[in-house]
């Protein structure tokens, strides 16, 4: 399939860049090297990975292949692109060492897996990106190691794949002439243990059919994770729809829940990003506002802000907590807008 050409801004920097060929072009090797990292870490094709530059799959490939004195088109804004890509990978990172169970939605989530797992449903737990189910479920898998706890990514939302996975995750051994569905059904069968399913939105209608039939066929209990889409996808089909123990949303809180649970998010994330600033109530202010942001506020937003101004603060001692938040909030902005 021919690949999809950038449009807009990407469509217009990859014609000024294509234009002529500089000569005094030099690659930067530490940042090349870092890119090529990322992307074998994300098992990224080049096409998908000049996606998130904005650029097609040739300029990666030309890239890999840089051929000093023939780079055709501007080296400097291509890797101004992938400095931007990837100081932004970087500030997402760290959920796993960061975890928490204080503020965010980890009681709800808490609360919709032990119902799930002790009433051995399946079940819907949903709700916008950001206030932290990812974060909430993992936490939950490492407290309770018979738990199996697994990421849907784009690579993994087919019926084979999902297969493929749970039978790595659940370390599930396949018997002679056995398939590894089969092997998933012996092993899981009364079992009790409980199977998460994060990202559950972008299953395949194929992958969902096949944990309602591998539902039925072991009684394990399957909690899935994902945002409003998925609830719409299991509406379209009755028959899903009627197999589902719970379907709730798990970030909703509100009134004075809502305020301490806020509280209780900001502190952890200013303790696990910014703890320098952990007590000063400008910041924790600054913070709770980013948290409130009506569009695209969340926990994921106000982490990478706070990372952000952790290292400007680090760079720069004479900068003010807020000051410093203000600063990362406004270069966030511009780099989503380059």
């Amino acid at each position: 399939m021919k690949p999809t050409n950038p449009t807009g801004k990407a469509a217009a920097a990859n014609d000024a860049d294509a234009a002529s060929i500089d000569a005094a072009a030099t690659r930067n090797e530490a940042l090349a090297e870092r890119l090529f990292a990322f992307q074998r870490r994300q098992q990224l094709s080049d096409e998908k990975l000049g996606r998130k530059l904005g650029r097609e799959a040739t300029y990666v490939s030309r890239y890999r292949a840089f051929n000093e004195g023939k780079w055709r088109g501007n080296l400097a804004n291509f890797e101004d692109a992938i400095a931007s890509l990837l100081m932004k990978e970087e500030l997402m990172q760290g959920d796993d060492m960061q975890l928490s169970e204080e503020g965010f939605c980890v009681k709800s989530v808490f609360e919709f897996l032990d119902f799930i797992h002790q009433h051995r449903h399946i079940g819907v737990g949903y709700g916008p990106a950001g206030p932290g189910k990812t974060c909430a479920g993992k936490l939950y898998a490492a407290k309770n190691p018979t738990c199996v706890y697994l990421h849907i990514w784009d690579w993994t939302t087919g019926r084979d794949k999902l297969i493929n996975e749970l039978t790595r995750a659940a370390l599930v051994r396949c018997g002679k002439n056995e398939s590894k569905a089969e092997a998933l059904v012996r092993t899981f069968r009364d079992s009790d243990r409980l199977i998460i399913i994060d990202n559950a939105q972008i299953l395949t209608t194929r992958s969902r059919k096949f944990l309602m039939d591998f539902f039925d066929a072991t009684r394990t209990p399957i909690a899935m994770l994902g945002n409003q889409e998925i609830v719409k996808k299991f509406e379209a089909n009755d028959q899903h729809a009627s197999r589902l123990g719970r379907c709730i949303d798990v970030t909703d809180a509100g009134g004075e829940h809502r305020s301490s649970v806020d509280k209780a998010s900001v502190l952890t994330l200013l303790k696990a990003y910014m703890p320098t600033a952990a007590d000063d109530k400008a910041a924790q202010s600054e913070t709770l506002a980013i948290l409130r942001t009506k569009d695209g506020g969340s926990a994921r937003t106000a982490k990478m802000t706070l990372k952000l101004a952790q290292n400007i603060t680090s760079t720069a001692p004479s900068i003010t907590p807020l000051d410093a938040i203000r600063l990362a909030k406004t270069q966030l902005i511009h780099q989503e807008a380059a």
